[in-house]
């Protein structure tokens, strides 16, 4: 089998697998892995990561860190959502990040940020104050 021969069975396999306007750089690289993951079942992972131009250790390390489960990040979202419940859900990302650091934790904002975003927390400000409108009678 030539390059070329090889190169139009994969142009021809993505067209029949692939969904008609779909492109992996939509949803960024986790979305691009994990539709490799459900395409994996129809054809062989080197097959597939061709078809994306993804490299296949690339792939392999998605899958391994998925079923990786990492506690100290775990600790930091349990210790994080004590807080952001204890500031009654008005914490922000830098206050949280203050408190982290309070207890010793080395953290970062956009460390905070990110697990904030993990595990569902938004913080709640209150708006602005309206004033009544005098209504002359």
């Amino acid at each position: 089998m030539s390059l070329l021969n090889a190169g139009s069975s994969i142009a021809g396999w993505v067209e029949q697998t692939i969904p008609l306007g779909y492109c992996s750089l939509d949803g960024g690289r986790v979305h691009t892995y994990a539709l490799i993951d459900r395409l994996r079942e129809q054809a062989p992972i080197t097959l597939v990561c061709c078809a994306f131009d993804v490299p296949t250790s690339c792939f392999y390390d998605y899958l391994a860190r998925r079923r990786a489960i990492n506690r100290k990040r775990m600790q930091q979202r349990c210790e994080l959502r004590r807080l952001f419940k204890e500031s009654r859900n008005s914490a922000g990302s830098r206050a949280l990040m203050s408190m982290m650091r309070e207890l010793g934790y080395q953290i970062g904002r956009f460390k905070v940020r990110n697990l904030m975003k993990e595990a569902g927390l938004v913080s709640k400000q209150p708006g602005a104050h309206r004033y009544k409108v005098a209504q002359s009678e």
